[in-house]
This record gives structure tokens, C-alpha cells and sequence, in this order.
């Protein structure tokens, strides 16, 4: 005689069925994820070498621009050119939006930048230049690729060394004795609301410095921003002019090994981010930023103690990036974009 299924086993592979489905989401999250960061950088690589074709076709056409200063080209000029089809998103939501953006180095040396923008709810790196006040790359040089011209004055000696890719002079070392740049006081950095700073770090040896900072010497009141190390510890700290808020990740960092960090500050919280990934938060407790007059260093803190190690590609907006945003941006940005 056949016997049936218990209730008791009928639910136990009920949740059986749960467990692997709970399982497989992720995974299958994850692949579409990688899948559509590949379409991207697909994406980006022919928007790069269409606006490189484009504007070395006709360079003296740039010959206008002075050492440092930035133009936009859109995806549509290239496309009339003849210089690019269309770009799908990768998303499925219809055609990419976007743009170049040529900054003159010297004569006849130009960097161009693509950027691409698909779909309005778009999980790929889409955003990138929303709320952009600042991008120093530290390619060898301290230019400021957000269209904002903040250029940096390297005071003290901080040396190009390899980045994360070993490539040559396409970062900077600080010797955690009296290195520091230098970006000036510009009211773009006056952010009071929503913030996000990032940088790509390596440290070297156990010391507190200052990776980006904007404030003044005396107590924590007198800072608007802070994000340092302690102690080869991550710590993001706040100021409104009377109360302070801070977040620390306690693991060592300390590995002499490049790490992606991310602090933001939104409406309601503190955020810190390593390598993608969240690593702590905590509620906001302070009102708008304070505005200091005192320039935004990298490489010093608010009482002089320096930074030891390298430091490489420096983004700050003036909105809090979302956890997503801030995955794709490690993940994007860990692969080179040419081989």
C-alpha cells in the first residue's frame, strides 16, 4: 500500500524549496549583475575609442584650450560624425544616453573620459557625474575632471607611484611627515546636506593621517569633513559647528594592499563602505555641514597629521551615493578599462 505525505514533511519540503530559492536569487542576481557590468564596459570601451577617433581626427580643433581646462562632446555629436552606432542599456530600458569629456594636458595631449547614462532606474554605473563636485584622478597630474576646475598645488613633495594596476605614476604617495595637495577653498565644497567622498587607498605602517579633510586646526567643532585613517582604522568624521558625528570601521586596513573606501552622509545616517561593501552605520546626529574657509587637503588631517601610504582616484558629490552605486563604482573601477 502507497503511503502519503505526512503534513510534517509536506512543510519540511516547503522549506527546503525556500532554502534553495533563497539560495539561488543571489546567485542569479549576481550573474545578471556581472553580466550587464561586462555589456557596460563594453559600452564604454567603443564610446572611448569613437571619442578618441574623434577628436584626433581633428586635434587642432581643441588647440584652444588651455592646459587643465575641460569641453564636453555628447554620444549624439559622435554618432552624426560617423564615429559610433548606437549604445544599448545593457538593462534592456532602450537606447544609452551620454558623453566624452576632453581635458587638454599639454599640446596635442588630451584625456578623454567616457561617461554613459542608461535608463532612469538603471543597476549599471549610470550616475557617475550626478552631483559630482570634485575627480582627481592623479594620473600624474592634479587636475579636476568634474568640470569645476579645482586643481590641486602638491605642497610638501607627495611623489606619482604605481596605482592599483602597478601602471607607473598613475597615483600618489605621501610620506606621512609633511605631504599634503592642496585644492583650495572653493564654495562647491561647501556641502551641508548630503555627501559622499571616496578614494582608493594603500597604507603604509601604523599612523593616523588624513586622507580628505576640510577644516581647520583646534577642536572637531571648527572641521566641516573628515575621512581618515587611525591606526590603519577607517574613520569618517562630521561637524556642524556644534555637535560632531563619527563612524569608524574597526578592522585594520593595514594589509599594504589597495582598498576602495566610501563614506557618506545622508539626511538620516552615517554610511562607511570597504571594497564595496558596507561596513557600518550609524544615525546622523548633526545639522548642515559647517562651512569653513580653511582649502580641502588630501593627505593631512585637521591637526596636521599626515598621511602614509598612497592615495588614487578621488571622487566627492554633494548627495549620499547608494549602496548600489557604491558596488558598481568598486567593481567597475577594479578592471581597467583598456587592456
Amino acid at each position: 500500500m502507497r503511503r502519503g505525505f505526512t503534513l510534517i514533511e509536506i512543510l519540511a519540503v516547503v522549506v527546503i524549496i525556500g532554502v534553495l530559492v533563497a539560495i539561488a536569487i543571489p546567485i542569479v542576481n549576481n550573474i545578471l549583475s556581472d553580466v550587464r557590468l561586462k555589456a557596460y564596459r563594453t559600452n564604454l570601451i567603443s564610446l572611448l575609442n569613437a571619442g578618441e577617433a574623434y577628436v584626433f581626427a581633428d586635434i587642432d580643433a581643441y588647440s584652444y584650450l588651455s592646459v587643465g581646462s575641460t569641453v564636453e562632446i555628447s554620444i549624439s555629436e559622435l554618432q552624426i560624425a560617423g564615429y559610433l552606432e548606437t549604445i544599448k542599456d545593457p538593462n534592456g530600458n532602450g537606447l544609452c544616453s551620454g558623453y566624452i569629456l576632453v581635458t587638454k594636458l599639454a599640446d596635442f595631449d588630451y584625456d578623454i573620459s567616457p561617461h554613459i547614462k542608461c535608463g532612469k532606474k538603471s543597476n549599471i554605473v549610470s550616475s557617475q557625474q550626478d552631483g559630482l563636485i570634485a575627480h582627481w584622478k592623479f594620473d600624474g597630474n592634479l587636475l579636476d575632471y568634474s568640470l569645476n576646475n579645482n586643481y590641486g598645488k602638491n605642497e610638501g613633495g607627495a611623489i606619482p607611484t604605481t596605482n592599483r594596476f602597478d601602471e607607473p605614476e598613475m597615483a600618489y604617495k605621501f610620506d606621512g611627515v609633511d605631504d599634503f595637495i592642496d585644492f583650495g577653498s572653493s564654495s562647491v565644497f561647501d556641502v551641508r546636506n548630503e555627501l559622499t567622498l571616496s578614494a582608493w587607498i594603500k597604507y603604509e605602517g601604523n599612523f593616523t593621517g588624513g586622507v580628505i579633510t576640510k577644516g581647520q586646526e583646534g577642536t572637531w567643532k571648527n572641521n566641516s569633513f573628515v575621512l581618515r585613517n587611525s591606526n590603519t582604522r577607517i574613520r569618517f568624521f562630521l561637524s556642524d559647528g556644534e555637535n560632531t558625528n563619527n563612524i569608524e570601521f574597526p578592522t585594520s586596513l593595514g594589509d599594504n594592499k589597495w582598498h576602495y573606501i566610501v563614506a557618506t552622509l545622508s539626511e538620516t545616517k552615517l554610511t562607511l563602505y570597504v571594497d564595496g561593501e558596507k561596513t557600518g552605520e550609524k544615525s546622523r546626529t548633526v545639522g548642515p555641514l559647517k562651512v569653513v574657509t580653511q582649502p580641502l587637503k588630501v593627505g593631512q588631517g585637521y591637526v596636521s597629521t599626515h598621511y602614509k601610504g598612497s592615495i588614487d582616484e578621488i571622487r566627492i558629490y554633494n548627495r549620499a551615493l547608494s549602496a548600489d552605486e557604491i558596488k558598481e563604482l568598486y567593481y567597475y573601477y577594479n578592471v581597467k578599462i583598456k587592456e
